[in-house]
């Protein structure tokens, strides 16, 4: 199923955000506060894809009418999704009930005490209306928020972080590094179960002072060569698919491991080799957000739709516009919603995909599809990223080479058009 438009109501600061367009990947632009997180958080707890996520509590209710809410006997929705049904999902939809009328759409909501409503474009038999509507939320796509990436250290004590794969009760930061270095262990291709298994024999390649027999000496040279193999193969591929989304300079990445320390090394393209934490933060943030979202979008997430809050804050202007360029990728196999407020991570070949969050006058929040939208009902700040983003684009393309023509009208653009595909088309 392919999500085209949500509404948000009654949760946090939005009383009611208006239908929001989505396409692959779609960005919310707006100031501080203006209530880009809660947007995203509404849209993610319509179907958590995590079930110890699926929770609704009192915080998510709008505080100004927390009271009229509590004391009406039938909680309200709080987000509605339209999604367009793909081929496999009418496939599953026509296997378990035969003889319903065609429908290419639905629209499903969630209300504020966890039960679901599905509305559809044609007139369901009452028979199979809950059955149905049951199916509907189940082949629904799952959502994923994030908002920590987890940057990874240069060392890493794996006998520690393995201890604490399992453990809960620990705060966000932890839980995200931990995951960090969960999928830089499976993009190694080491497993919990072999470090236990190798541990005793890589300890005694750091005990000097231990006498090892013939048989030792030859588990440890074997297991050393086949971790050797491992890291360096690793280290290879990282280096070729982190320079290929990252253009801010060329970086060769190694790692070394001792049967206990994993440690991180980055040569940057001057031959200076570095451990990750005296690289730029934003170095460290793209590595970790890279392993997050490469590994989790293509081994786990089938069905789900990624939610990004404020991603590539640390990043150099060009390097928040390489990210897009990921986003772009990652969408061929997840639909994607990010938030920002920088005018470097906004897609101004598409603006289409740009919507705008702001404050009324009475603190609500509120989305617009329309980037013209008068200001009367608008905040300026809000529309300044926007209007930024695309002064930044043309200023470079004026100010680089000779790509942006400005013209009077818009036949001025078809005859320059014409001309440009004539003279390209004939060499």
């Amino acid at each position: 199923m392919k999500l085209t438009k949500f509404r948000v109501q009654n949760f946090k600061s939005f009383i009611d955000s208006g239908w929001i367009d989505c396409k692959e990947v779609t960005a919310v632009a707006g100031v501080n506060e203006a209530g880009k997180s809660n947007l995203l958080k509404a849209l993610w707890k319509l179907k958590p894809a995590f079930k110890s996520d699926n929770k609704i509590v009192r915080g998510d209710l709008p505080i100004d009418r927390f009271d009229e809410i509590m004391g009406k006997n039938l909680m309200p929705e709080f987000i509605t999704a339209r999604f367009k049904l793909r081929p496999f999902d009418k496939e599953q939809i026509n296997t378990q009930f035969e003889g319903l009328p065609d429908f290419n759409e639905v629209e499903v909501s969630r209300f504020l005490d966890g039960h679901y409503s599905v509305k559809f474009p044609v007139e369901i038999p009452k028979a199979s209306l809950s059955g149905l509507s049951e199916l509907i939320v189940k082949i629904m796509p799952g959502f994923v928020f994030y908002g920590n990436y987890g940057n990874l250290d240069s060392n890493i004590y794996l006998p520690q972080m393995i201890a604490k794969f399992n453990k809960n009760g620990v705060n966000a930061i932890s839980k995200s590094k931990r995951r960090t270095v969960k999928l830089l262990l499976m993009y190694i291709g080491i497993t919990p179960e072999m470090l236990a298994c190798d541990a005793s024999v890589l300890a005694t390649a750091t005990r000097t002072s231990m006498k090892i027999s013939t048989e030792q000496l030859h588990n440890l040279v074997v297991t050393k060569e086949r971790y050797a193999t491992l890291l360096r193969t690793a280290g290879e591929r990282l280096t070729r698919e982190f320079n290929q989304w990252w253009r801010q300079g060329s970086y060769k990445f190694e790692f070394t491991f001792d049967g206990e320390n994993l440690a991180i090394f980055v040569t940057d393209d001057r031959g200076i080799r570095a451990p990750l934490d005296d690289r730029s933060i934003g170095i460290q943030w793209f590595l970790s957000f890279f392993l997050v979202f490469t590994l989790e979008s293509q081994l786990f997430y089938t069905n789900t739709i990624l939610l990004l809050d404020e991603s590539g804050m640390t990043l150099h202007g060009l390097a928040q516009k390489d990210l897009v360029r990921l986003f772009e990728n990652l969408s061929t196999t997840n639909q994607l919603v990010y938030t920002t407020h920088s005018s470097f991570m906004l897609p101004t070949e598409q603006l289409n995909r740009i919507k705008v969050v702001y404050k009324d006058k009475d603190g609500h929040s509120l989305v617009s599809n329309d980037l013209n939208v008068n200001n009367e009902h608008t905040n300026e700040l809000s529309l300044y990223p926007v209007k930024s983003s695309v002064g930044i684009d043309v200023s470079a393309k004026i100010l680089n080479d000779a790509q942006t023509v400005m013209v009077v009208g818009q036949a001025d653009q078809i005859y320059l058009n014409i001309i440009k595909n004539y003279v390209f088309t004939s060499g």
